[in-house]
């Protein structure tokens, strides 16, 4: 996909690289907005706003030192550290206040949710094997719906508490 031009194999090696750092910051953004939503539920808004502070200051210290040596890489180490510190803070705080019990539950849910997301990728795969990348939109709609399928079969309350709306809304139009 990108090695055309000047840019080559050793170039799409390095994108690789920098994409699988940054996927630890994509991991940590999603923890890290669910811990920081638990600290508002609670009414709480100075925990998040004094974890992500401590947790920048010290991924802004990491770039510079690493920088000059490791350039883009470091940048994304950093990036993906500032989320996994913060996301530590939060969760050792909310854990601790809240305790064990708020994880309850959760393997389950992780469960369906692996399940749904192997499928819906799976599907969006095959979709975009056969197509090509111009089938990218259409692959990803049908992988999003793969995926809320597989989680409604398999009985996820998220999803069904989701679709109980449209299906009041549809019992109305009979």
């Amino acid at each position: 996909l990108y090695e055309h031009g000047r840019f080559g194999s050793a170039d799409t090696q390095a994108v690789g690289l920098l994409m699988t750092l940054y996927a630890f910051a994509i991991l940590g953004a999603g923890i890290g907005d669910l811990l920081a939503r638990a600290c508002y539920a609670c009414h709480d808004s100075h925990t998040p706003v004094i974890a992500n502070s401590v947790a920048f200051t010290a991924a802004t210290g990491l770039k510079i030192l690493l920088v000059g040596q490791f350039a883009a890489a470091a940048l994304a180490v950093a990036t993906s550290g500032f989320y996994l510190v913060s996301i530590s803070i939060l969760a050792a705080i909310v854990l601790r206040r809240q305790g064990m019990a708020m994880l309850a539950g959760l393997s389950g849910s992780l469960i369906r949710s692996l399940i749904g997301s192997v499928t819906g990728c799976a599907s969006a795969m095959i979709v975009i094997q056969l197509c090509g990348t111009v089938a990218v939109l259409p692959a990803a709609l049908l992988g999003a719906t793969v995926y809320g399928a597989a989680l409604w079969l398999l009985g996820d309350e998220f999803v069904l508490r989701m679709i109980r709306p449209m299906q009041s809304a549809t019992k109305g139009v009979d």
